[in-house]
């Protein structure tokens, strides 16, 4: 009797439990109950599927039975037929019958919630004796592990989701929900491991709001708060899918523009100077672009020694600006003294 086996598709290690459990459980069948066919059913919202078999019957991983309304056609336990069925199977795009089927033997498998989501089945074209009714304490064993390993693949699944989701959490600014200093850096390995399989250009902005400080002592901690998340909205629209935006403290926030060249990190900061003026930021930019992996340092060095070449040249802009209102304001003042 030929031996085939497969139990849906690998996840963790408990599912290769569950194959060898299977295996084992059909083996131990055929071996001691001589039936035509032992088989490993799965139920999904498909159908029945034949997941393992141990058959001397024309009947292969994958086929489907094929019955109505989802229906299991046999009933549980050991059951002599009064006359002979016909079990009906679909492979790929045509179908075939198993035929002269006098008696069969089925115990399902149930998750925590009673539902059946699987079933040993065995088939047999003669009739069997009382016997056969001793496999049914041996198949409850199997069907339990393999029922408690099944909960538990779905608990280690929840538990690694959850876990991705923390970490996730972990790589994001509270505030703003972009990358944090962790994602940054969790993101600049995966692009320079890119880079050392294929060489890209790659663009690094550094950004920093200019007088942080002021809308913090002056409207309060939770104005600048709100002044973060508008900023960081802002830079988010003006981003394409690949790249990276961060925040790693404060008021300092950095961007990887990938795999752009320095007309592409150009048009990146006219975009965004566009949109500060347009929604009422005033930020400081530095940028620079490479190419090799080993360069990243620098790269990033040179972007922040710009952008604090633009603060100063920002600042110095601004106390012009403000002198020459103080100018025209005290000039005012004469006048209107010397006419009155």
């Amino acid at each position: 009797m030929s031996k085939k086996g497969a139990f849906g598709k690998p996840c963790m290690d408990y599912v290769d439990m569950i194959n060898e459990t299977v295996e084992q459980a059909v083996t131990v069948l055929n071996q001691t109950w001589r039936y035509d066919a032992w088989l490993y059913l799965s139920l999904s919202e498909y159908g029945w599927q034949v997941d393992h078999v141990c058959s001397d019957l024309d009947i292969a991983i994958g086929d489907k039975m094929n019955h109505s309304e989802g229906e299991y056609p046999l009933l549980e336990g050991v059951v002599r037929y009064p006359s002979v069925i016909s079990l009906h199977f679909n492979r790929g795009t045509s179908g075939y019958h198993i035929d002269n089927i006098q008696a069969s033997l089925m115990h399902p498998l149930t998750d925590a919630k009673g539902h059946t989501f699987g079933a040993f089945v065995g088939l047999a074209k003669r009739g069997v004796s009382a016997d056969y009714n001793r496999a049914i304490p041996i198949l409850s064993v199997f069907a339990e592990f393999i029922m408690l390993n099944r909960e538990l693949i779905k608990n280690q699944g929840f538990i690694k989701s959850q876990r991705e989701k923390a970490l996730a959490v972990a790589k994001e600014d509270v505030l703003t929900r972009v990358c944090n200093r962790r994602g940054w850096e969790d993101n600049i390995l995966r692009v320079k491991g890119q880079m050392a399989r294929r060489r890209h250009s790659h663009g690094i902005l550094v950004l920093d709001i200019n007088d942080m400080k002021s809308i913090n002592d002056i409207k309060g901690h939770e104005a600048g708060d709100a002044y973060l998340v508008s900023f960081a909205d802002v830079v988010r629209k003006r981003l394409r899918d690949g790249d990276v935006f961060a925040r790693l403290g404060g008021d300092e926030f950095v961007i990887l523009a990938y795999n752009t060249d320095f007309n592409g990190v150009d048009r990146l900061m006219v975009d965004l100077e566009k949109s500060f003026t347009q929604n009422g930021i005033s930020c400081a930019m530095g940028s620079c672009v490479f190419d090799n992996p080993d360069d990243f340092d620098a790269a990033l060095n040179r972007a922040d020694i710009k952008m604090f070449e633009n603060k100063k040249k920002t600042k110095v802009a601004l106390k012009a600006d403000a002198a020459s209102r103080e100018r025209l304001l005290l000039k005012g003042n004469v006048d209107k003294k010397a006419a009155g």
